[in-house]
């Protein structure tokens, strides 16, 4: 009785030790990528020019030269030596979601001699359509002698590489099949895309194109609760140039591009089609109540002189059929389907076999963002517009709008600007003077930057960036051999530091005064010239100063000779109402004792809320918004009138 017990507690637990491990093994098998199955080429390794990356799944190519099997049919089975079959050897058995990186600056070739692919994607999760193939990577990879090049029933992509399909049945193909719900047995579609992107692709002497297969109903009987995918091939920024030529024997259409239940979308690219059948064949299937859309689609890109897309229609059990075709210009076309319901079989009428599409002439607009983040260049076509502007970044300056003019400070570079060639963008920046916090206790770096930006800007021609006359409101009253500044204390204020010199030379720092101080005068100076000042006020954050206000430079003329400065402004109201997007014109009149020659402008202009209402250069208020502001008039010594603006809509 004990061996009995003893013999049963043995098998038992043999048993769920198999039990465990055949669980382990079953959950690594669920979890694993699994390696790339390469069957028909087990004579090549790695060392060939190729490796694997299963964790990542990246097939890398980088110089391979590949044959595969010579003959379709040979003796492989066990049980019968004599009884010869069939069986279909894939070059490349690929999981999807794998990234073929085509190595830059390498020739590759793959020779798949077989009622095989080249690259067949796969995948033991017929749920998971989602994730295809993309090639990339800026080398040349070259296919021969493949049933079918790349077969997948995914997305297959082609970015920045060349490829090139010869003598190949069929170039490209993806054949969707339907995924069945498990739970309710629903079957349904998932939309997918064959795409060229910044590729180079050519088709010779192949007896096929690019095929897309997309869902349909075989009956006709379009229900309204069936949702059937698409399956397009978008081709963007490319160049494709396709011969197509007849397989005797086989009656398969010859088409460049043949597309069932999707669309062909060409934008900014140049296409070049010859084939055996119609060039381009595209049908979608659709319900009764639906609305027919476009299904060739040209976007920056003209198709050749004496050509046009044409479409016809079919209503067949309870469902519509779009198809659409490139013929002559002028003429019209008319498809049918061959055979009983839904088939493959079709006959266009007038549809050309040879086609071309020309991109539009693209420009360049480089963008130069001077010492900011970088910005990548845009490319536009010709007679289009230049669209959103990117906007940079530069520690302690505040983007201001770009200019075709380096070192310009007005902007002149639009959203609506039209491209008629290549374009270079410099950015303009000016000072930004911010609230001290928390996260910006850098302030020495922005320090030497105020520093550095006012000894460096010509200030007899124009203002520094950042600098504000509403701020500190600087004064300058000329005498016989000495400048007086007055300016409004601002508050918080610790220091003032104050730049200057003759007019014409370089801004120095000249002298650093405390936070209760609202005047100096420099005295000694020669009388008869120009002097120009700036002041920069400060406050003190962790030992640091942090520049709070930024004077408009100020340009006073010492007495005793012939020039004089400013001495009053006439002409203006005090107060103004003025309508939302209206404009009103301010004319001051400017008095002086003597001649005064004219540092920036002989009257400049700030407004105290530019979102309220805006002044240009020359004195023309706009209103942007209900409220009120303040519209400040000044001339080069800070002599100044406020106007009081009531914006109304």
């Amino acid at each position: 009785m004990k061996k009995y017990v003893y013999a049963k507690a043995v098998i038992f637990l043999m048993g769920m030790l198999m039990f465990v491990l055949l669980s382990i093994q079953v959950k690594a098998a669920d979890n694993a990528t699994g390696p790339v199955d390469i069957p028909s080429i087990t004579k090549y390794v790695s060392q060939d020019g190729w490796s694997w990356d299963p964790a990542t799944k990246t097939l890398t190519l980088a110089g391979v030269n590949m044959d595969g099997y010579q003959k379709y049919s040979y003796t492989e089975n066990e049980e019968n030596k004599s009884k010869p079959y069939s069986k279909i050897y894939n070059m490349f058995e690929l999981p999807r979601g794998t990234t073929v990186v085509v190595k830059e600056g390498t020739e590759n070739v793959i020779r798949s001699r077989l009622a095989g692919s080249c690259f067949h994607v796969s995948s033991t999760n017929p749920n998971n359509s989602t994730d295809g193939i993309t090639f990339t990577g800026g080398g040349t990879l070259n296919l021969y002698r493949s049933e079918i090049c790349i077969y997948g029933e995914c997305d297959i992509t082609f970015k920045d590489v060349n490829v090139n399909f010869i003598d190949a049945d069929i170039s490209i193909m993806s054949d969707l099949n339907p995924i069945t719900d498990r739970i309710t047995g629903k079957k349904t579609y998932k939309n997918t895309t064959i795409t060229m992107d910044h590729a180079n692709i050519k088709v010779e002497r192949c007896t096929g194109g690019f095929y897309t297969y997309g869902g349909y109903v075989s009956s006709g009987q379009l229900q309204d609760d069936n949702i059937l995918a698409t399956s397009s091939i978008c081709i963007k920024d490319s160049k494709v140039n396709m011969n197509v030529k007849l397989d005797t024997g086989n009656e398969r259409n010859h088409h460049c591009m043949l597309i069932r239940n999707g669309y062909l979308n060409v934008e900014n690219s140049t296409l070049n089609l010859q084939s055996y059948h119609e060039a381009v064949v595209v049908w979608r299937q659709y319900h009764l109540s639906e609305a027919a859309e476009s299904l060739i689609r040209l976007k920056e890109c003209t198709l050749q002189s004496g050509l046009k897309t044409a479409s016809a229609n079919l209503t067949i059990n309870n469902s519509n059929v779009r198809a659409e075709t490139l013929i002559q210009d002028g003429g019209s076309t008319s498809f049918s389907f061959n055979g009983k319901g839904m088939s493959f079989g079709h006959t266009f009428t007038n549809a050309v076999k040879q086609a071309v599409i020309t991109a539009f002439p693209v420009y360049t607009v480089s963008f130069d963002s001077l010492g900011g983040s970088a910005v990548q260049d845009k490319f536009i076509v010709r007679g289009r517009t230049l669209g959103e502007l990117p906007v940079p970044t530069k520690k302690g300056y505040e983007f201001v709008g770009w200019s075709t003019k380096k070192g310009s400070s007005t902007p002149d570079v639009s959203k609506d600007m039209v491209i008629a060639g290549d374009v270079k963008c410099y950015a303009i920046w000016k000072l930004s003077i911010s609230k001290p916090n928390a996260s910006n206790s850098d302030t020495s770096v922005l320090e030497e930057q105020v520093k550095k930006t006012i000894t460096s800007t010509n200030t007899d021609k124009k203002d520094v960036g950042g600098s504000k006359f509403g701020g500190l409101m600087l004064k300058a009253t000329g005498k016989k051999k000495a400048v007086k500044l007055d300016w409004k204390k601002v508050s918080g204020a610790k220091e003032y530091v104050i730049y200057g010199s003759l007019c014409g030379s370089k801004m120095k720092e000249l002298i650093k005064v405390g936070g209760n101080k609202k005047t100096h005068t420099f005295k000694k100076l020669k009388s008869g010239k120009y002097y120009k000042y700036m002041v920069v006020a400060y406050k003190i954050v962790d030992g640091k100063k942090m520049p709070i206000s930024i004077s408009k430079s100020v340009h006073a003329v010492t007495t005793g000779k012939k020039y004089g400065n400013p001495t009053s402004i006439s002409g203006v109201k005090k107060s103004i109402s003025i309508k939302v997007k209206r404009k009103k014109q301010l004319k001051p009149t400017l008095k002086s004792k003597k001649k005064v020659k004219t540092h920036i402008a002989k009257f400049r202009y700030e407004s105290s809320n530019s979102k309220i209402a805006t002044v240009s250069k020359k004195g023309v208020i706009t209103g942007k918004s209900k409220g009120n502001c303040t519209i400040y008039i000044y001339t080069q010594n800070g002599l100044y009138k406020k106007v009081k603006v009531k914006v109304k809509k």
